[in-house]
């Protein structure tokens, strides 16, 4: 390995400390009316905006979607991402 390869860190290399919740229904689908409802506040970083905020918001919007055999938790990880503005691919 030469000095340049620690220079250009690969995104494969990431990892994810966050893991998703066992789901016990056979197959979750979030439906395109969950994405945009995730969408529609999102969050960007910018300096006027508040993440605590945007947070309490965002769980508090999720609280009222329930499917059949998954959990809470399982949902808002799957949506968390979709609540932020230029979001990175992370695998949720």
């Amino acid at each position: 390995m030469v000095f340049q390869d620690y220079a250009m860190p690969q995104a494969s290399d990431i990892t994810s400390s966050i893991t998703r919740p066992i789901v016990e229904a056979h197959n979750i689908e979030l439906w395109p009316t969950l994405v945009t409802f995730a969408e529609r506040n999102q969050f960007g970083g910018h300096h006027s905006k508040n993440p605590k905020m945007h947070l309490c918001n965002f769980l508090t919007e999720c609280d009222i979607i329930k499917l059949n055999r998954v959990s809470s938790n399982a949902i808002l990880l799957r949506l968390f991402s979709f609540s932020l503005k230029d979001r990175p691919n992370v695998g949720l």
